[in-house]
């Protein structure tokens, strides 16, 4: 079977099928002898004829409750009743007068509701003979036994007083990634667009049309449409511009196939189209949910905009019912959030009730006040299997933009036990950076690093992606890869809006799948050195990464950063970074030009009023060689964090100030810049500037993102 085979299977059947455990049937609910269901031969079922009924089908988004007659006569239903639980015949309804032989009688409840976790239950005069139980739906369909009174319990199409029929999800039609890519067209008004010209971030109207892959048409349906993206991402209107779509926006309760919400990628960072559908097969075969994946040709007032990536919403109800019994709330993090104390408020909750920043707020404190047995101590409100899972994922693919790297990117869900779980997002630059397995700035993983316990479960977690990525590829993944980006390269051929050579997917195809490759050997190897006492020469408990000085007793992962001495005791490639260190240091290294780092994150205007505050002001460079030189001094206190400095479009659009008084426009060669591949790229909503860190390249972003700051001398 090939990979994508079973990959199916694990996505969208194990998720989204919900065929249920077998259910003991109480004695007298089968009949015994031959003729079993027709009422011949011997057993309980030949006395009374109502033994021989049999719950046939159960709908919980529409309730309702269909009882079967197997057998060639028609039965009284007097004393019949069902309800949704066997354990309480007082709470079940009457089914009717009778039911024909073959046929169906069907209730819909009015005193009680069949929920999607639970069942139902037939009885007798109170006496239970038949039960239907299932696992927790997560489409629009019902579960029932099939074919109709049989033992086999599936997944079934909603068919209230018919014969059953297996469940077919209509979104298969929609999430096919080897299949052709559905066509969207939208519908966008003049007076939309010109919304989505000027700002792009409030919902607007319009209507979308989607024809699947299995040539269903679905509406137009009227619509809300924003921009998809703020930073790298970003496109205008006249651009391929990333979608979000949003059915139930302007008419509650419309779904399109079941979806309330839906994203159009434009994959102008992903020039090779699959990292995507790479890093989420990744992350699923680890057990973290993750969304649905397709392709489409979009379609926008009738030009052709190119193909996209059709992606499922995880906030939507669509989502969270596949992969959640219950949902509480659910926040998205994003911009270097992160469970700091008093940060609750601060979070986007995107689904649940308004207990969900309460609940968010004890985690955070919990972390806060968390001592040395910290995985105890949050393990009854932090599902950490699926934590470390999630964030050992995003070091292991080299998703440098996530949770554990760089604070961007993630999700925070809330069950209905109260315990918390991560959910990733925004996967597309993967594969390419071999991040560090003990470093990043997520204050679990590095909670977590700092802990004996804890640091061994994450390196098992890691060892378990490993694992994982290795099964995947002995069960044919490369190959489906490899067929993908062959696909991929034929789709994107006539895209009128990409931004790169769509003839480089199979390389860039077999570069990722020779980085996973690499990266198992790699991660094997350093865990091997990490946990091997040998390595330790200096005695400190620490060895290979966890140690970035085998020379000194006093330097390794998780020890106490000693302020002011230039020294990186805790390894985390940064000085002076503890909380108890002062926020804005002085690098004088430079003589002729001392910088004034800040590592406290502040908004663009906040950080340019702290250096004014100081006779200086954000740093701003001139030069190639300038630029480097800053950075290699700024990467020594501040790491891969990235940075602002002195460099914005806010007074004219378009019009790039530096803080020196120098200004630029696109497309002037002078004076120097630096800006990133495909940078800037809005001239409305991303005014300001930073280094991204890691690297020493700019970006325009949003002057309400916070970040590290640098200061230099005013004059």
């Amino acid at each position: 079977m090939r990979f994508f085979s079973r990959y199916l299977v694990m996505v969208t059947s194990l998720m989204a099928s919900c065929a249920p455990p077998a259910v003991d049937v109480p004695p007298g609910g089968e009949g015994e002898g031959e003729g079993e269901g027709e009422g011949e031969g011997e057993g309980e079922g030949e006395d009374d004829p109502r033994q021989l009924l049999r719950l046939n089908e159960l709908g919980c988004r529409d309730d309702f409750v269909e009882v079967f007659n197997p057998t060639t006569a028609d039965i009284d239903l007097a004393g019949v009743t069902v309800g949704d639980r066997s354990d309480a015949p007082n709470r079940a309804v009457p089914v009717g007068a009778a039911v024909v032989a073959g046929g169906f009688a069907v209730v819909v409840p009015t005193t009680f509701g069949i929920g999607c976790d639970e069942g139902g239950a037939l009885f007798v005069d109170g006496v239970v003979v038949d039960v239907l139980a299932f696992a927790p739906l997560s489409h629009g369909g019902s579960v029932g036994r099939f074919p109709d009174g049989a033992s086999d319990i599936i997944a079934t199409t909603q068919t209230p007083g018919a014969a059953n029929r297996p469940f077919v999800d209509p979104l298969n039609g929609l999430f096919s990634v080897f299949d052709d890519p559905i066509r969207i067209e939208l519908a966008v008004p003049p007076a939309s667009e010109q919304s989505l010209r000027d700002d792009g971030y409030t919902y607007v109207e319009g209507t979308i049309t989607v024809t699947g892959n299995d040539g269903v048409v679905d509406g137009p349906l009227q619509t809300g449409l924003r921009k998809k993206g703020r930073v790298g991402s970003f496109r205008q209107f006249d651009e391929k511009m990333a979608w979000k779509i949003d059915v139930n926006r302007f008419v509650p309760g419309q779904t399109l196939r079941g979806l309330g919400k839906v994203n159009l990628n434009n994959l102008v960072q992903d020039p090779s189209a699959i990292h995507e559908f790479m890093a989420y097969s990744v992350f699923a075969a680890m057990g973290v949910p993750t969304p649905r994946l397709g392709y489409a040709d979009v379609v926008v007032n009738g030009q052709a905009a190119g193909t996209y990536l059709l992606i499922e919403a995880t906030d939507d109800d669509a989502f969270l019912d596949r992969s959640f019994p219950v949902t509480r709330a659910l926040f998205e993090g994003q911009y270097g959030q992160d469970l700091f104390p008093g940060s609750a408020d601060a979070f986007d909750q995107d689904a649940g009730d308004a207990t969900g920043v309460a609940a968010l707020a004890e985690l955070v404190a919990r972390l806060e006040s968390a001592g040395d047995d910290i995985v105890a101590e949050l393990d009854p409100i932090l599902d950490w299997d699926g934590v470390l899972a999630q964030m050992a994922v995003e070091v292991f693919i080299g998703h440098w933009d996530g949770y554990a790297p760089t604070r961007n990117n993630y999700f925070l869900h809330l069950d209905g036990d109260g315990r918390w779980t991560m959910l990733p997002w925004g996967v597309d630059q993967t594969f390419a950076y071999d991040l560090p397995l003990y470093e990043g700035q997520g204050l679990l993983l590095q909670r977590c690093i700092a802990n004996v316990a804890c640091r061994g479960r994450w390196e098992q977690s890691l060892l378990s992606v490993a694992d994982a990525a290795e099964a995947l590829l002995a069960d044919g993944f490369d190959d489906d890869v490899t067929l993908l980006a062959e696909l991929s390269r034929e789709r994107f051929a006539d895209d009128p809006r990409r931004e790169w050579d769509h003839e480089g997917i199979p390389f860039l195809a077999d570069d990722a799948l020779a980085f996973m490759r690499r990266r198992i050997t790699n991660v094997r190897s350093e865990l091997a050195c990490t946990t091997d006492p040998a390595a330790d020469t200096d005695g400190d408990g620490r060895a290979c990464s966890l140690d970035c000085n085998e020379g000194d007793a006093s330097v390794f992962v998780g020890a106490v950063e000693v302020c002011g001495n230039d020294v990186d005791e805790d390894c985390s490639g940064r000085f002076d970074d503890d909380d108890t260190c002062p926020d804005c240091v002085v690098d004088d290294n430079d003589a002729t030009r001392p910088l004034l780092v800040c590592r406290v994150a502040r908004t663009y205007p906040d950080a340019a009023a702290n250096c004014s505050g100081q006779g200086m002001r954000l740093v701003s460079m001139r030069s190639a060689e300038d630029n480097e030189a800053v950075f290699a001094r700024v990467q020594r206190r501040l790491g891969d964090q990235a940075w602002w400095i002195g460099l914005d479009d806010s007074a004219v659009e378009g019009r790039f100030d530096f803080s020196d008084g120098r200004s630029w426009s696109p497309p002037d060669t002078e004076p120097f810049t630096n800006w990133a591949g495909g940078e800037p790229n809005d001239s409305g909503g991303e005014d300001c500037g930073h280094i991204m860190g890691f690297i020493s390249a700019w970006n325009d972003i949003p002057c309400e993102v916070s970040f590290a700051s640098v200061c230099e001398p005013a004059n």
